[in-house]
């Protein structure tokens, strides 16, 4: 056993790898979704073997609520990649990058729970990320 891909999926289908757990021998596994979407969450272990096997776990099913618009983002600062993590069981979030004069200079759409963004063609400083969904928006410094 090589280790394992910890899996979630909003709907129970259609599964992302949030990491990869190295084996280490018979015991007890943990590992904490620092950023589980508002609802039910589904999750599964993808049993990785050296011999290029594989197998999935049973399912599980967890319900999280959520009080308040939470967004990660990592790193920060970034450079060329800007990870977006946002917890909503909503597709397709708006969100849009302010400079620090307030100006808006790139519109974004959330499609998933994590997402990558293109910043390299920003320069160097300060900038703002603003998330809508619904009623509440969330404003987080970059």
């Amino acid at each position: 056993n090589a280790g394992f891909e910890v899996q979630h999926s909003k709907e129970g289908s259609n599964w992302e790898t949030l990491d990869f757990v190295p084996a280490k021998g018979a015991g007890h596994y943990h590992y904490h979704d620092h950023y589980p979407q508002q609802g039910i969450n589904y999750y599964r272990l993808l049993q990785l073997d050296f011999d290029g096997r594989s197998s999935t776990s049973e399912t599980e099913v967890i319900y999280y609520e959520i009080k308040d618009i939470t967004v990660g983002l990592y790193p920060n600062p970034a450079s060329n990649i800007l990870k977006i993590a946002y917890p909503s069981q909503s597709s397709n979030v708006s969100a849009f990058i302010f400079n620090a004069q307030g100006e808006k200079i790139m519109d974004i759409t959330i499609q998933s729970i994590r997402q990558d963004i293109n910043i390299e063609q920003l320069p160097t400083g300060v900038y703002w990320l603003k998330v809508e969904e619904q009623t509440a928006v969330a404003f987080t410094k970059i």
